[in-house]
């Protein structure tokens, strides 16, 4: 009993399945009071929570064996909830499997916190340990040339990560995204020096490429540069103040005027391109108007027998001037598409075709009733009187509102 007593005054050996929930106190191990009567438990399943409590307790790990553990908690009064060996063997494993899973996740943590740690303490102390700037080396940094800076720093987070070969893919991780991340950082910076120098450019006036060339650009923000500093060494002296940027800042950059020129102009062209293209659909959308017009004026004046077939162009267009109807003016104002002229004559090309389909209509109605028709002799009323009732004619001939030319 005296060594079992000892033995529970042991130290605990590693964290138990509970650590890391800093709201729940440590529990403590409860020596057994020889006087007291023996606990009794309600169920198996109490009794085993309570032995399982009391390898928590003592913070048993996964790997102890169970000979030195029993020794170690055998004087706590739960020991004694399961009687025989067996069962508190049993229960003892039950208690392994699940301690070794939460290990395992612990120290899969802990190694993942210390990896964090470790890429945070290159990310705030690279320029301190001498490490180059990975956007602007020619060769990769290695941890090799940099790990006596990094040691003699004493910060723990690089003790942490015990593996050489951990450090060193840390360590090219993070250069890799260093290096990411610079370039980045440095093309918004050339981004913004570019937008401000497009700003000037819209500021002075700058409208076209041809008109404004690099050579004069360049001249003209050189002006604008100086006048600049002379306004800021001003207000330094006013200011009572000294030292500054002298240069001008990113915007002075000759590389980065040139290329923020360069992408002006091309700006400049591809929205003139762009104005061009919508004038030059609003003009052709317009003018397929006038043309509708027109064409639609033709079939209102044929059906009006103000066109007629064969009808020559000179006499139609006199016809036309000098009246209301404006659509032949306004169609002789576009630029491309049918001309007025050819828009007449596809009319004209459409009466004749339906004045040859009327007139093997007319010859064929006539030949079925014996009718001969005599060119330059024969009236229309001759043809309706022969015909009427006794073969049909085409609506067009038949209509009395239309009249048809015939040789």
């Amino acid at each position: 009993a005296a060594a079992a007593a000892a033995a529970a005054s042991t130290g605990p050996s590693t964290g138990s399945p509970g650590a890391g929930t800093s709201a729940q106190p440590p529990r403590v191990p409860r020596p057994r009071d020889p006087n007291a009567p023996p606990r009794v438990y309600a169920d198996k399943e109490e009794a085993k929570a309570a032995f399982k409590e009391l390898l928590e307790d003592f913070e048993i790990h996964a790997g102890a064996k169970w000979d030195e553990t029993a020794k170690q908690i055998a004087a706590d009064e739960r020991f004694g909830a399961l009687k025989t060996i067996g069962e508190k063997k049993q229960c003892f494993n039950e208690y392994q499997t699940k301690r070794v899973k939460h290990e395992r996740e612990a120290k899969r943590l802990a190694d993942k916190a210390n990896r964090a740690n470790f890429t945070a303490m290159l990310d705030e102390r690279w320029r301190e340990f001498g490490v180059e700037d990975p956007s602007t080396a020619r060769h990769r940094p290695r941890l090799a040339d940099h790990v006596d800076a990094i040691a003699a720093a004493g910060d723990p987070r690089w003790s942490a990560v015990k593996d050489p070969r951990d450090r060193e893919d840390l360590f090219r991780s993070f250069c890799d995204a260093l290096r990411i991340r610079i370039r980045d950082e440095k093309k918004r910076a050339r981004d913004r020096a570019k937008a401000e120098v497009k700003a000037t450019l819209r500021a002075m006036g700058v409208d076209s490429a041809v008109d404004w060339t690099w050579r004069r650009v360049r001249d003209e923000l050189k002006d604008r540069e100086i006048e600049d500093r002379e306004i800021k060494d001003r207000e330094i002296k006013d200011d009572d103040r000294s030292g500054g940027d002298k240069d001008g800042g990113a915007i002075d950059d000759r590389s980065i005027q040139l290329e923020a020129y360069e992408e002006y102009a091309i700006e400049l062209d591809r929205a003139e391109a762009q104005a061009k293209s919508e004038a030059k659909a609003a003009r052709l959308r317009e003018e397929r108007k006038r043309r509708d017009a027109f064409v639609l004026s033709l079939k209102l004046r044929r059906e009006r027998g103000e066109l007629k077939l064969r009808m020559p162009w000179r006499t139609f267009k006199a016809s036309v001037i000098g009246h209301d109807d404006q659509t032949l003016a306004d169609a002789s104002r576009n630029l491309s598409g049918s001309r007025p002229r050819e828009l007449y004559d596809d009319e004209q090309e459409e009466m004749e075709a339906f004045a040859a389909e009327d007139r093997a209509a007319v010859e064929e109605a006539a030949e079925k009733v014996g009718f001969v028709i005599v060119a330059n002799e024969t009236t229309r009323d001759e043809l309706m009187a022969a015909v009427r009732g006794r073969a049909s004619l085409p609506s067009r001939v038949d209509s009395k509102e239309e009249e048809e030319e015939e040789e």
